[in-house]
């Protein structure tokens, strides 16, 4: 689960960090357990600060889109990053 919390994306308590900071966990996510094994949990209820470009739910559209900028996301790997995973029985 890949949560926003600035200690998390930048290992910095006064770093915010941004959408490519947060694009950039998640693919390190991806790297080392696969993609079946990463999706968002942002946990804007728990957190005082978000990464820049990331403020509410309404900002994942730019976070998707860049992801798929990159060559090695595919629609289906954006469906699972996005609550396919969770749909595991």
């Amino acid at each position: 689960m890949v949560a926003f919390a600035p200690g998390f994306i930048t290992c910095s308590s006064t770093n915010l960090g941004s959408l490519i900071d947060v694009a950039a966990h998640i693919n390190h996510i991806r790297n080392i357990a696969g993609i079946d094994s990463v999706g968002i949990g942002a946990d804007y209820d728990g957190i005082s600060t978000t990464p820049i470009g990331l403020e509410d739910v309404s900002k994942y559209p730019k976070l998707i889109e860049y992801l798929l900028s990159q060559e090695n996301w595919t629609d289906d790997d954006i469906i699972k990053l996005i609550g396919g995973n969770f749909d595991k029985n």
